[in-house]
């Protein structure tokens, strides 16, 4: 019997050893358990960013460090920076030491670039009730509670006509229309119900701006005016300036050669009249606005 024992001891040691030794690491970046793959990258088990304290959004395990993955080389980058979304799923940050990612799970939702965060509900999802309170879910998956005074049914608060209201990030008082939620409520600030704006990251941006501009929105492109068309400010081409006299002199400036595109650079030249017996020819660098 005493050898029976011995020998159980001697083959259940290692497993429980093992058992006891698989271990993801301490907690780090704000509570969220890492692992390192000894390459700068950390892969995060704890819950997606901006993800409510409740922990409606579960943060599956990431792939295994050696899943084939075409990660950006970060080496330096500022801490806790936003740095992208990898594979859909996946938001991608800066570590808290500035020398390395870390992946983060949006699972099971999208990592949302332009947000630069996790998507906190399915856009797809119809709005629900309990039959008090109401939730919704905005077009670039930002979930909104509100509360029916009259019950709720079927979706919606009874004696409530929704309307629909759109992110307006720029402060244009016109929203994207990739943002839309239906709301009983007008939420507190930062929506409008107009969805005409074709670059929410810059108020230059808008319809029915009339200015012109000859470096690019932020979102990139030069339809400032969201007309769906990149119109030109100057498309006329230089000629030549009279030879004698100042009939038809000054002359507004023009390109020399060929009209350049939106932001690119060229020559303009115009006529310009001295004392008054000639006209000569000036010209000046310019580059091509655009709206």
């Amino acid at each position: 019997m005493r050898l029976r024992a011995l020998w159980r001891l001697v083959v259940l040691a290692p497993l429980v050893v093992g058992a006891c030794s698989d271990s993801h690491g301490a907690p780090s970046d704000g509570g969220v358990n890492e692992r390192s793959s000894g390459e700068g990258i950390t892969f995060s088990d704890g819950p997606a960013l901006d993800a409510p304290a409740d922990g409606d959004v579960a943060a599956p395990d990431l792939p295994p460090p050696d899943a084939p993955a075409q990660l950006p080389d970060v080496s330096s980058c500022s801490p806790d920076e936003f740095i992208g979304c990898h594979a859909g799923t996946t938001l991608l940050r800066c570590n808290s030491s500035g020398d390395g990612l870390v992946m983060v799970s949006c699972a099971p939702y999208l990592c949302n670039a332009k947000a630069q965060r996790c998507n906190l509900c399915d856009p797809a999802t119809p709005p629900t009730c309990n039959g008090v309170t109401r939730e919704s879910c905005s077009g670039d998956g930002e979930r909104f509670t509100e509360q029916c005074q009259s019950g709720c049914l079927a979706g919606d608060c009874v004696g409530c006509t929704p309307l629909t209201y759109y992110r307006d990030t720029d402060g244009d008082s016109y929203g994207d229309p990739a943002t839309g939620v239906s709301l009983c409520t007008p939420p507190t600030s930062g929506y409008v119900t107009d969805s005409t704006d074709c670059d929410d990251s810059d108020a230059k941006a808008h319809p029915g701006q009339t200015q012109f501009s000859s470096t690019p929105r932020k979102g990139g492109g030069y339809d400032f005016d969201c007309d769906g068309n990149e119109t030109q400010e100057n498309t006329d081409l230089f000629t030549s300036c009279p030879t004698s006299g100042t009939v038809g002199c000054p002359t507004p400036p023009a390109w020399e050669g060929a009209v350049p595109a939106c932001g690119d650079p060229g020559t303009l030249s115009y006529c310009q009249r001295i004392l008054f017996s000639s006209c000569r020819k000036r010209s000046n660098p310019g580059t091509q606005a655009c709206r």
